[in-house]
């Protein structure tokens, strides 16, 4: 991994992190601020349950007309009927997805650009500004707390594609340095040989030193004086001839031992340096060694890391079921409040006509509601199996999870609480 990229994908991290921080302060504020008119108004009488007719709005006991929050990626329109409800909610959750598909089917990130693929980016921010729009309008707690949820499980899927980038960066070092290993081996291989082949020069040139030894001691021999002076002369005429090709040939030798010798220098300050080459080769490669062993260490960590968070994100779905039997538990009093309603309203035939086709389409939204939840679960599922694939630098995973279970613990806590119903 080159350093440049390596700190562009860094400095791409940290405004990701900054962009995560800034909307949560907008969540917070926006949750913080009141809404005004009619609203208001719904709200200071929300110890009233709200009844909602086929042909318009109402809340009971004033002629308030509240648009209820519309599904997700619908625009707004008249028929309210729960026929239509289905289909649009069908429709939006096709169209999610679809969109989750597109970013869990992209190949992995460029590492010579060091760039997210424009498709997945774009999907992305396309779903993030989605969710967070409608999370803005809904008006509805467990609506919010699904839309916020999905916002942190976008958050999610982008940091375990710039953690799978670092993992390719390392893998592709790693496999550099193997090369390199195998490369400087090769290169040791080599001086090996050739380090046989100057030892069997060594040889062969002492052997030829011995050849020249007895060469030496039979001239020696032959040039000793004889006692016979006559013998001697008949002598020396004969070997003379014989004496003068040895001392030539002699000669020749001498010369060509002391190449040898010259040659047998130069290889051995040759095999030396061959010797000081494979030494630092092995030092080289012991350094990669231990920098594969480092980085290997390194992987299990981000592994373990990984474990962590993914426990972490279980227990944010704990949670996020909490709030699911709180919904039951306030669709319970719903039906309760429903029949007390209907005990009181006995007389009045047409009110209570109005009241069972409200409790109807309360009924149905409730189901819109669970269905919304199912398709959350199933999606924070995918998103799960995303993460535990995911190897390097999930650090930055955790400072968002706390602040997504603060959330969520904020959320939880504003759902745990229903407002009271008019017995």
């Amino acid at each position: 991994m080159d350093d440049e990229g390596f700190c562009e994908s860094k400095s791409y991290a940290i405004k990701r992190r900054q962009q995560i921080r800034v909307t949560d302060a907008l969540e917070n504020s926006n949750d913080n601020m009141q809404p005004t008119g009619s609203l208001n108004e719904s709200r200071v009488e929300s110890s009233k349950p709200v009844l909602f007719d086929k042909s318009k709005d109402q809340i009971r006991g004033k002629n308030v007309a509240v648009q209820a929050p519309e599904p997700m990626g619908i625009e707004k329109g008249s028929d309210s009927s729960s026929a239509q409800k289905r289909r649009r909610l069908e429709a939006v959750r096709e169209e999610l997805r679809k969109r989750v598909k597109i970013e869990t089917s992209q190949p992995p990130l460029d590492s010579e650009t060091n760039t997210d693929p424009p498709l997945v980016k774009n999907s992305l921010d396309e779903l993030r500004a989605y969710f967070h729009a409608h999370k803005l309008r809904s008006r509805d707690e467990a609506e919010r707390l699904l839309l916020i949820r999905n916002l942190r499980m976008l958050d999610f899927l982008e940091l375990n594609m710039m953690n799978q980038h670092y993992a390719d960066q390392l893998l592709t070092s790693i496999r550099s340095i193997s090369s390199s290993v195998d490369r400087i081996c090769s290169i040791a291989e080599k001086f090996k040989k050739d380090a046989r082949t100057i030892d069997k020069e060594l040889k062969e040139s002492e052997e030829l030193g011995e050849s020249l030894a007895e060469k030496e001691k039979l001239l020696k021999e032959l040039t000793e004086p004889i006692p016979d002076r006559v013998a001697y002369e008949l002598q020396a005429i004969r070997y003379a001839g014989l004496a003068n090709n040895l001392k030539a040939e002699l000669a020749a030798q001498l010369e060509k031992a002391k190449a040898v010798d010259s040659a047998a220098k130069a290889a051995k300050a040759e095999l030396a340096a061959q010797l000081d080459k494979v030494e630092a080769a092995d030092s080289v490669a012991e350094a990669a060694q231990a920098e594969v062993a480092a980085q290997s260490e390194k992987v299990k960590a981000a592994q373990a890391e990984v474990a962590a968070q993914s426990e972490k994100a279980k227990a944010a779905e704990s949670v996020t079921k909490g709030a699911q039997a709180e919904v039951a538990a306030r669709s319970e009093k719903a039906k309760a409040a429903e029949s007390v309603a209907k005990a009181k309203l006995a007389a009045q035939s047409e009110k209570m006509k109005a009241a069972e086709s409200v409790a109807m389409a309360a009924q149905a939204e409730l189901a819109a509601q669970s269905e919304k939840l199912k398709a959350a679960e199933s999606v924070a599922t995918a998103a799960r199996a995303e993460l535990a694939a995911h190897s390097q630098k999930a650090k930055a995973v955790e400072s968002v999870v706390k602040a997504a279970e603060a959330e969520l613990a904020a959320e939880y806590q504003k759902v745990r609480r229903p407002p009271p119903l008019n017995g």
